[in-house]
């Protein structure tokens, strides 16, 4: 059976298995980003995107070292920060970036913190249960401002709206960060618990016995184990995603150490502009960009599956890019402070938040353009 990747949790981040990843290894990404340098060029081009800083022929300052440390081993919605380098937009600005695999999220807000990276590229609820731990870091741009949790169902069961799961049987996994926020969506909702008998799965089985009919709908993550499901049966239906619903959590973000913003705030806020350029020439050229990374990770993108579930993956990334229901922002600008408070006041009521400072030790706008 083709399984792609397991659950996100909200203590450790997204938690992957691919096909020729190294978990337990964070791996300096320095030779396929220098074979992406000449790649990601031509596939740029060729997809006619937009002017980007390294396009408009100033002279470039001189480059200095930063270090990107994602959230888990090679991932489609990695793409953005390979693209970007390839099409020399962080080198425009100053930067000569070198991305780093990681081992979860909470791992990369960490070591962020004690100063092994600039910079980390983190789930944001995870960043923010870190913090509250006293590790110095903070959220220095939203990327995703919709989060990822969704609720998927076979086209039988006739379910388009939370209204209509009543009496229908969900999938999960307990421990896992859906689990963790399904009663906020049921209380959204006005849903009570005893009307949806919940099926309890583990890491390894839980798509695989969705495919297998063993529940009506089975609560996931976009873009990652509801597009697994659907890619295997088309039987199954549209996901709903939570954010449509009443669920104003973030998605990824970028965040920074304390030091660094306070001793180069320059930087951060270079690799900031670099990071939103970089993200919106990728969306605007997702062809380009998933043929960059299929070339530069030729393992990931072997089968029409493979190539399938990369296409998908990213696009639903991008998309994540919007802001929720109910939220004014702009993608990529700065994030609505509302939406932060909601986000803290749903850790501290469902996800073992305990400090008590406010939303807005958390995050800082003052390095995003225009803000």
């Amino acid at each position: 059976m083709w399984h792609r990747r397991t659950p996100r949790f909200l203590m450790t981040g997204r938690r992957h298995v691919r096909r020729g990843a190294l978990p337990a290894a964070v791996v300096v990404a320095s030779l396929a980003l220098a074979a992406c340098s000449s790649a990601g060029s031509s596939a740029g081009s060729s997809a006619g995107s937009s002017t980007t800083p390294a396009a408009t022929g100033s002279a470039a300052p001189a480059a200095v070292n930063v270090g990107l440390v994602l959230d888990w081993t090679w991932q489609p919605y990695h793409v953005a920060f390979m693209y970007g380098i390839a099409n020399g937009i962080y080198k425009a600005h100053g930067i000569n970036l070198t991305l780093t695999q990681g081992q979860g999220s909470s791992t990369t807000a960490t070591l962020v913190g004690t100063g092994r990276y600039q910079f980390g590229f983190a789930d944001t609820s995870t960043a923010v249960l870190t913090q509250s731990k006293g590790v110095p870091i903070k959220n220095v741009l939203v990327i995703q401002q919709s989060s990822a949790f969704a609720t998927e169902c076979w086209k039988s069961a006739d379910v388009s709206s939370p209204a209509q799961l009543k009496g229908h049987s969900v999938i999960m996994i307990p421990s896992e960060s859906t689990a963790q926020i399904w009663p906020a969506y049921l209380a959204l909702n006005h849903l009570s618990a005893s009307s949806i008998p919940i099926v309890s799965a583990s890491v390894s089985d839980k798509v695989t016995l969705f495919v297998a009919h063993k529940a009506d709908c089975m609560a996931g993550l976009l873009g990652e184990d509801t597009l697994e499901a659907s890619l295997q049966n088309t039987g199954i239906g549209a996901p709903m995603p939570w954010a449509a619903d009443g669920i104003k959590l973030f998605g990824y973000s970028i965040i920074a150490s304390n030091s660094v913003i306070s001793s180069d705030p320059s930087l951060v806020k270079e690799f900031v502009a670099a990071t939103i350029a970089s993200w919106q020439a990728t969306c605007a050229n997702q062809p380009a960009a998933v043929a960059l990374f299929a070339k530069l990770h030729p393992e990931l993108s072997n089968t029409a599956a493979d190539k399938a579930y990369n296409t998908a993956n990213l696009t639903t990334t991008c998309s994540q890019l919007q802001p929720p229901a109910g939220v004014t922002t702009t993608a990529l600008g700065a994030s609505s402070a509302a939406q932060w408070q909601s986000t803290i006041a749903t850790l501290r009521q469902y996800a073992g938040l305990t400090s008590s400072q406010p939303a807005s030790d958390y995050y800082t706008n003052a390095f995003i353009p225009g803000s």
